[in-house]
């Protein structure tokens, strides 16, 4: 299975990433991901990556998305998930 390369540079390849909004991705640590710690506790090692379009002001009767972001999420998930699907070796 490939794995996702995430360091502080982005995450995925050019293709992922630059390739699609022509810049590097920005990658931060956030509280949230609430998902991903209920099943890494039940799959211990398993490795996980929580993403998704700008929410704001979570867990409140405000809570809204952000339009704009949802697009651009959507097109690196697609991304993400069309690189990682590829045979290795494959451009």
């Amino acid at each position: 299975m490939q794995s996702l390369k995430v360091d502080r540079h982005g995450f995925g390849s050019d293709q992922s990433s630059n390739g699609l909004f022509g810049e590097k991705a920005i990658v931060t640590a956030v509280h949230a991901g609430l998902e991903t710690a209920v099943i890494g506790e039940k799959v211990p090692g398993l490795d996980m990556l929580s993403f998704g379009p700008q929410i704001e002001f979570p867990h409140s009767p405000d809570e809204r998305v952000s339009v704009p972001t949802v697009e651009r999420f959507w097109k690196l998930l697609v991304g993400v998930v069309d690189e990682m699907s590829r045979p290795e070796g494959a451009a």
